[in-house]
């Protein structure tokens, strides 16, 4: 098990012993995300939590203040505590990622990430949604993403598995047929 997995699920494991509901679990997964989102943002705090530079004692000061100015839960305020403590704050993006499949799971869904050329609406991306549960037997929530040099269409990866529907793939397939038919 990775380590981002091991904060993650004591932070999860911790909220389910704790008694928290489901939403108030999810609150906590959202501000979890969000802190690492701003760190990830914010060149000036990164290298403040994230540098070998910086203290520790420094490092637990800034998580202190800061997750008391955004009004953090209890619970996400001592966690963060701890990572500074333990000088983890630079994997807060895959332990944030790896609570959210965490979550998921705890509620019968896997997590999956769809990527297509241009944004999706949501009724787009709930019908996407609804084929792969028809198809897997299970709900799937997708983390979305856009990248352009897919050209047209999407490509989804559920479970460690690729589906790839983009218009550079099927261009790339039909490149491939012609190459070997001659």
């Amino acid at each position: 098990m990775s380590l981002a997995k091991s904060y993650s699920k004591a932070l999860f494991e911790t909220a389910v012993e704790r008694g928290l509901s489901r939403e108030a679990i999810d609150v906590l997964g959202v501000q979890l995300q969000g802190f690492a989102g701003m760190v990830k943002d914010r060149k000036d705090l990164k290298q403040v939590l994230c540098s070998a530079a910086t203290k520790t004692s420094e490092k637990v000061k800034v998580v202190e203040a800061l997750t008391e100015k955004l009004n953090s839960e209890r619970l996400l305020r001592q966690f963060l505590t701890l990572l500074a403590q333990n000088e983890r704050l630079s994997w807060l993006s895959e332990i944030s990622a790896a609570y959210e499949e965490a979550a998921l799971t705890a509620q019968g869904k896997i997590l999956g990430r769809l990527v297509s050329a241009e944004a999706m609406t949501d009724l787009d991306i709930q019908s996407v949604a609804q084929s792969f549960e028809k198809k897997l037997g299970k709900k799937v929530a997708f983390r979305t993403s856009v990248d352009p040099d897919l050209l047209a269409g999407i490509k989804v990866e559920v479970s460690g598995v690729t589906y790839d529907g983009s218009l550079r793939a099927q261009l790339r397939r039909l490149k491939d047929q012609v190459v070997l038919s001659q």
